[in-house]
């Protein structure tokens, strides 16, 4: 595996992420790449689970930036697009971001990201699920698709992984001009210009997607949030 990252493989795991947290602790200034066939309790965000079966690609990383970037989820969900239309092309017209933190084709979910930052470390964690060849099962009321039946073949999630982690390796000099992947995050944002409600667990805020402000937040009816979920109607 190119660059710095140690790489490992695992047939099943409870999760990549925990299991990025474990090696961390062995060795902090190290860089880990960790990928399981199948976990057993997948993390996703706000601690909710992620079901992560075998075919499916599941992996964790650690990458190290001196500083805090609020939008680092959608940095990599730019790097993550890129290499799918690149690798896709037929992708380009039905592939989206949906922010915070996910990728969707069409109405359906294809991938999940979950990034956390630790400040005294200069190191960012970061998760990554997608539906490539796994079969598929609505979680939670969320449609679901894999990206072999998008495209009708089955997917190499070995040439997938090197192929996401190279534009990541690649891209990093975007971090010190976020203006660059949040602006094409913008042109990609999931149901841009229609009604959406921000969940913010006590508080609701329904409005109309706007755009993504300068920090990488959601503007709903030019008031600009940093924080929540998105949830659409119907």
């Amino acid at each position: 595996m190119k660059s710095g990252w140690n790489y490992l493989y695992y047939k099943e795991l409870d999760s990549t992420m925990l299991e990025l947290e474990r090696l961390h602790s062995i060795a902090p200034r190290s860089q880990f790449l960790i990928r399981a066939e199948n976990q057993i309790s997948g993390m996703g965000r706000s601690r909710n689970r992620w079901y992560s079966p075998a075919g499916g690609l599941w992996f964790s990383f650690n990458q190290f930036y001196p500083w805090v970037v609020d939008s680092f989820a959608l940095y990599i969900g730019y790097c993550l697009h890129k290499t799918l239309v690149r690798l896709y092309p037929s992708l380009a017209d039905d592939i989206r971001i949906k922010w915070p933190n996910d990728l969707y084709w069409q109405k359906f979910k294809l991938a999940g990201i979950l990034s956390r930052f630790s400040p005294f470390e200069d190191n960012y964690s970061v998760g990554i699920g997608i539906n490539t060849n796994n079969e598929i099962s609505d979680y939670e009321g969320i449609e679901t698709i894999s990206l072999r039946k998008i495209v009708g073949s089955m997917i190499s999630n070995q040439y997938l992984l090197q192929s996401i982690m190279q534009e990541v390796n690649d891209s990093l000099d975007t971090l010190n001009e976020p203006g660059q992947y949040l602006d094409y995050c913008d042109q990609q944002l999931y149901r841009k210009g229609e009604l959406a409600t921000l969940d913010m667990g006590e508080k609701k805020v329904s409005g109309v997607i706007n755009s993504l402000s300068k920090t990488g937040g959601i503007i709903i009816d030019s008031v600009d949030y940093n924080f929540g979920s998105l949830r659409f109607p119907g």
